[in-house]
Formats: structure tokens, C-alpha cells, sequence
């Protein structure tokens, strides 16, 4: 299947979407080791559901990523009501996310990407250089 992905934003699209997963994963157990339950609460999935909300946090966003170096964006509904300190740590997971979908899951996607453009003459971070400054990857 990965034989076939040939273009950016393919390539960006898988690595995002698992960026977003484990983002998502990270947040939900940060906030269950976090959370005080009564007692029979923590297996309680009724329990857990109104604690954690519906709908996923993280989100593969291709769109700002054309823009800028690979990115994920929050729910803003969720942010809303958070601390600057809490935004940092959001910020924090999903770059840390990135990272991990890159060099844990899809190292070899990447990579291939990457050479595959230097092959036809086109340096990958190029796209980058005159904004990658500018952006935060959430």
C-alpha cells in the first residue's frame, strides 16, 4: 500500500492522521491518570465518556501543513476554557505526536518522500524555509 503513495500530501495525509490518533490516545490517558474517580468509576465507561466529552481533541489538518511544516489542530471548543499553561501542554503532545507518527510508525514514508523528491531535483524542506519560522505545528 505505502508502494503506491507518491505525492506530499499523501504522504503528509497518513502521517497526520496518525499523529492525530496518538495525540488523542496521549491526551485521554493524561487525563485518566489525572482524574479522580470514585470509587468503580475508572472501568465505568458512562463514567469516562462524560469525563473525557465526545469527538476527538487532535485533528490532521493538511491544510495548514501546505502552509507550513506538518500540523494537527485542537478543537476549539476545547481549548476554549483552558489556561495558557494547559494550551502549552496541548501544543506540547501534539509536536511530540508528529514526532512519533514520523519516526516510530512511518519512518520509512518519510524518508521515501524525502528522497523520492531529491531524485527529481526538489528539496523536500524547501517548501518550509521562508515560513517554517513563522509556524507552530499545532
Amino acid at each position: 500500500m505505502e508502494d503506491d503513495l507518491t505525492s506530499v500530501d499523501e504522504v503528509h495525509k497518513i502521517i497526520l492522521e496518525t499523529a492525530a490518533q496518538i495525540a488523542n490516545r496521549t491526551l485521554r490517558e493524561l487525563d485518566d491518570v489525572s482524574a479522580h474517580y470514585a470509587p468503580g468509576e475508572r472501568f465505568n465507561v458512562d463514567k469516562r465518556k462524560m469525563r473525557f466529552g465526545t469527538g476527538q481533541v487532535f485533528r490532521a489538518d493538511p491544510s495548514r501543513s501546505k502552509k507550513g511544516g506538518l500540523c494537527l489542530s485542537v478543537d476549539e471548543m476545547y481549548v476554549r476554557e483552558r489556561s495558557s499553561e494547559e494550551i502549552d501542554a496541548l501544543h506540547e503532545i501534539g509536536r511530540e505526536a508528529l514526532k512519533e507518527s514520523i519516526t516510530r510508525w512511518h519512518p520509512d514514508l518519510f524518508a521515501g518522500l524525502i528522497v523520492g523528491l531529491a531524485r527529481n531535483g526538489e528539496n523536500y524542506f524547501d517548501r518550509y524555509q521562508s515560513e517554517f519560522h513563522q509556524t507552530r505545528l499545532l
